[in-house]
C-alpha cells in the first residue's frame, strides 16, 4: 500500500465530503433526479432482473426512485447487510423492516440472503470517482471486498464536480463498469 496515496485519498475524501456537505438539498435532489432518469432509461438497468443497491443517506445520490421503480417493474432488490466487515446481499421487499447498522446506514432487521451470482446489477456509492470508474468511498473497503467476488455489472452516479483523476487506485480497488454523470462544473 502506498502511504503517499493513502494521504492523498484521505485528503481527497475530506475535501469531497466537505464539498458534498455544502451542496444544497435542492442541488442534491436535482442532480439525483437527472441521474436517476439516465439510469432508469439505460439498457443496463432495463435488462437487469436482480438489483443490489445501497440505501442512500445524507447528501448521497438518492437511490429511492430507483428502488421504487424496481419494485414497480418487478425486479428483485437486495440491499447491503454488514456482518463481520463483510456485506451480505439481503432481499428487500415493501414490508422489510430496517434498523440502523454500521455507519448509521439502514439495513434489514431480518436477513433473507441471496446468492451474489443471482445479482446482475450493483449500484455502488462513492464520494469521488476518476474517469476510469475507480472511486474513493468512505474508507471501509466494503464495496471493494464485495465487488472482488462479483462478476456482473456495476454502476455509480456522480454529481457534477465529483470526478477527480488525481488519485491513484490501490491494487485492491475495483472500478465500476459504468459511471452515470452530468456535465462537470
Amino acid at each position: 500500500m502506498n502511504k503517499n496515496n493513502d494521504m492523498t485519498k484521505s485528503t481527497l475524501r475530506n475535501y469531497y465530503t466537505n464539498k458534498r456537505n455544502n451542496l444544497s438539498n435542492e442541488q442534491v435532489a436535482e442532480y439525483s433526479s437527472q441521474l436517476t432518469r439516465q439510469i432508469l432509461n439505460s439498457e443496463i438497468y432495463l435488462k437487469s432482473h436482480t438489483l443490489f443497491i445501497y440505501l442512500s443517506i445524507g447528501k448521497e445520490f438518492n437511490t429511492e426512485e430507483i428502488i421504487l421503480n424496481a419494485f414497480k417493474t418487478g425486479k428483485q432488490i437486495a440491499v447491503p447487510f454488514v456482518k463481520d466487515k463483510q456485506m451480505i446481499p439481503a432481499i428487500m421487499n415493501q414490508e422489510t423492516q430496517f434498523s440502523s447498522g454500521h455507519f448509521n446506514i439502514k439495513q434489514p432487521v431480518e436477513i433473507i440472503g441471496i446468492d451474489i451470482n443471482q445479482i446482475d446489477l450493483v449500484v455502488v456509492p462513492g464520494l469521488v470517482f476518476n474517469r476510469s470508474g475507480y472511486r474513493i468511498g468512505y474508507g471501509g473497503g466494503y464495496y471493494d471486498r464485495f465487488l472482488s467476488g462479483y462478476n456482473g455489472v456495476s454502476i455509480s452516479a456522480v454529481f457534477p464536480g465529483f470526478i477527480d483523476d488525481t488519485f491513484i487506485p490501490d491494487n485492491y480497488d475495483l472500478p465500476v463498469t459504468q459511471l452515470f454523470t452530468l456535465p462537470q462544473q
